[in-house]
């Protein structure tokens, strides 16, 4: 199996046992796919991770069919099955409700207007992915919504133009007209808790995102912060290979805590 640390190392081949009594092919297969050499699916934020790491360093976006010829040239990135999981990788990415952790798409760069064109991220939806699609980082996105919506944002009126009632003037001898009534301010902070179906997790928070999320994170000046909370319990215990993966994952995924306990 060639395989090549980092993008400056040299390539090396490794040698892996394949046991078991299955045909050889259906071994080595599922002897690639433990040892995440060769991946028949990559999640959203796992490809954000590769982005980070080589494919945007020094760029805003990155064309989905660039991506698919970076992935099969450079030994140093994961070995995907093919082109369509990278594919479904992109529309995990793009419809996770956790914007900053994974990255926006559109349908291309207008040049002229310095814009990009059919920018989604966060949706919840299953968009359509191209060759020409653009995977863009959320921060490049986020200035651009903000932008478009502070220049169509109507404008408030200037200060002193409010008309003043006569009711409430005072003259010498008379009582002054009733007091104005006290407006109560609007609610300034939401805060919710829901669960989610865990073999259906995507399509619970992509609902989540589009009905509650985005109605909330798009108003101009909002501050939004999203938490995870994942428990799993398994009855038999779990095998150490699958708990140093997730450990290793959940820290490449800067968790803020987590752990494995004994009940």
């Amino acid at each position: 199996m060639p395989t090549q640390p980092n993008a400056t190392a040299e390539v090396r081949w490794e040698e892996l046992k394949v046991s078991g009594n299955d045909g050889l092919a259906k071994r080595t297969g599922a002897k690639l796919n433990s040892e995440e050499l060769l991946m028949p699916e990559m999640g959203g934020v796992r490809l954000r991770m590769e982005l980070d790491r080589y494919l945007w360093t020094d760029k805003d976006h990155v064309s989905v069919g660039q991506l698919a010829e970076w992935f099969t040239r450079y030994l140093y990135l994961p070995r995907l099955k093919n082109r369509e999981a990278l594919h479904r990788a992109v529309i995990d990415g793009a419809s996770n409700i956790l914007v900053d952790e994974t990255f926006a798409i559109a349908a291309n760069w207008d040049d002229t207007k310095k814009r990009y064109v059919g920018l989604k991220f966060g949706a919840g939806t299953a968009p359509v992915i191209e060759k020409a699609t653009l995977v863009v980082k959320p921060a490049v996105a986020k200035r651009q919504q903000e932008i478009e919506k502070a220049a169509g944002a109507p404008g408030t009126p200037a200060l002193g133009t409010q008309a003043i009632s006569k009711a409430g003037s005072t003259s010498p001898g008379k009582a002054s007209g009733p007091a104005a009534p006290t407006t109560k301010p609007p609610p300034n902070l939401f805060i919710g808790s829901v669960k989610l179906d865990p073999m259906r997790i995507g399509r619970d928070a992509g609902r989540v995102a589009e009905e509650v999320i985005q109605h909330l994170s798009t108003i101009p000046g909002a501050k939004t912060e999203v938490t995870l909370e994942i428990r799993v319990h398994v009855e038999s215990g779990v095998k150490e290979g699958v708990v140093r993966r997730v450990t290793e994952n959940a820290n490449t995924l800067k968790f803020t805590s987590h752990g494995f306990e004994s009940e």
